[in-house]
């Protein structure tokens, strides 16, 4: 017995020799989707062969499950291992690193060892169906893939556990790359759902995995919605200029980077429980646009001069349309949800359109003024023309000052409100300027016309300037 024990053992070191020499770990970084190299056929023959002879001579073995099984298992192991070794490595510090700039899609490293794992369990159940005999081989892969499986679920559970504390901070930053990390999952768990099924516990943490990623991207979807919903910021102070305010900017900057997710966003809104309702990227979208509109047009009451409140809004929604189209997510939300946004902006251009009625009646003909042909004045009529033109400056100079202390960012905005001042007040007061100007009705004619219509326009044109 001595002697076939010996034998056996020398068996045993000779297939662990055999099988490490084959088992080259691969190049992951370097070749994500190489093909996966099988054991050369010579070398499989004389694996093959020792595995049977192995199997046959170890009936007697008082050892269970026999010896060269549990060499299979640490070899296959280590060499899974050392295989994903520098995707979980790159993985570790990415988190350790972490995302100072803005996120790239596809640089999440998870990605990656995802892939890679999956891959390699397909290529591992592939090797035991043929190497170890069908009784041991189901017990043998899940033992070979335990320790690469564990160490992938625990980086992806630190990740995850990461982020979601991040989301509770509201820093919403890396749901970005946790969405391309469950994308990939959810691909995998549908490409390879026949090798996680046989991956009995082990596979099932790695559907575990993806559920929990998800419901964090949920989690960070639902909670920036509430917010906003909400207006957590509703008592922090505007600014004084009307300018776009930053949860416009935040959310639409928010907004613009998730129609790049979009196909992603849909499957994982589809694929699991929604606190929002929402059955799709589109419809989440408009639900915080519509959220958006309700807080900006909130915020605007809170000005206590009209013509600011105008500017606000104006600012604000000519912000959301022009993102809303240049990112594509025009298409996304459709022609109704543009067209409510453009009815917002028409309504704070119309605001401010109406705020110059009191400029304009300055000089308007009310039905009192010097009739046609009229050679001489009297006194009454010279003082109705002072006062015209006396209104007019004050009024106008007053509207200046204002828009000294209005901004307008956006310069095709700016263009569009000077085009619609210059459109609305300067035919007007071309014609009163026009009807008067040859009329004796003071010897200081300087002292009341401050004007000339194109000095009017000049003036016009330097609003919402920085410097005027």
């Amino acid at each position: 017995k001595y002697t076939l024990t010996k034998a056996l053992g020398q068996l045993n070191n000779l297939f662990r020799k055999w099988l490490t020499s084959a088992s080259v770990p691969l190049e992951t970084l370097s070749s994500r989707e190489a093909e996966i190299a099988h054991i050369p056929d010579e070398q499989f023959q004389n694996l093959l062969r020792l595995s049977t002879e192995l199997q046959t001579s170890s009936i007697g073995d008082l050892s269970f499950p026999p010896t060269y099984l549990k060499v299979y298992e640490e070899v296959r192991s280590s060499y899974l291992l050392k295989s994903l070794q520098p995707l979980a490595s790159q993985t570790r510090e990415q988190e350790l690193r972490g995302h100072k700039t803005a996120y790239a899609r596809g640089t999440a490293a998870m990605v990656s060892y995802t892939r890679w794992l999956l891959r390699l369990m397909k290529a591992e159940r592939g090797l035991t169906g043929k190497l170890l005999p069908k009784a041991n081989g189901l017990t043998s892969f899940q033992a070979t893939i335990t320790p690469a499986v564990e160490g992938f679920v625990g980086a992806g559970e630190a990740m995850c556990a990461r982020v979601r504390k991040n989301v509770a901070k509201r820093e919403y930053g890396d749901v970005f790359m946790l969405i391309d990390v469950v994308e990939g999952l959810m691909d995998g768990l549908k490409e390879f759902d026949g090798v996680i099924a046989y991956a009995g516990v082990k596979g099932t943490e790695i559907t575990d995995l993806a559920s929990n990623c998800k419901a964090v991207v949920i989690q960070a979807f639902a909670q920036f919605y509430d917010d906003l919903k909400n207006d957590t910021g509703k008592n922090a102070p505007l600014s004084a200029d009307g300018t776009v305010h930053e949860l416009t900017s935040t959310t639409l900057n928010t907004l613009r980077r998730l129609v790049e997710y979009n196909s992603a966003i849909d499957r994982i809104i589809a694929d699991g429980s929604n606190p929002m309702g929402a059955t799709a990227f589109a419809t989440l979208a408009t639900d915080i646009l519509s959220s958006l509109s309700l807080c900006v047009d909130g915020k605007s009451r809170t000005y206590k001069k009209p013509t600011l409140a105008s500017i606000f809004l104006l600012n604000n929604f000519s912000y959301i349309l022009k993102h809303v189209r240049v990112s594509g997510l025009s298409e996304i939300v459709g022609p109704f949800e543009v067209n409510r946004l453009e009815k917002l902006a028409g309504k704070g251009r119309q605001g401010y359109r109406d705020s110059w009625t009191p400029v304009i009646e300055a000089v308007a003909d009310k039905g009192n003024g010097v009739p046609a042909g009229t050679k001489t004045l009297t006194t009454a009529q010279k003082s109705g023309i002072k006062d015209q033109f006396k209104n007019f400056n004050t009024e106008f100079e007053e509207a200046i000052r204002a828009q000294k202390s209005y901004s307008v960012p956006d310069p095709d905005l700016r263009a569009t409100l000077v085009k619609d001042i210059k459109a609305i007040l300067c035919p007007f007061y071309k014609m009163f300027y026009d009807k008067n100007i040859g009329l004796e009705f003071t010897k200081s004619q300087d002292k009341y016309i401050k004007y000339t219509p194109k000095a009017l326009e000049g003036a016009i044109e330097k609003f919402f300037e920085p410097a005027a």
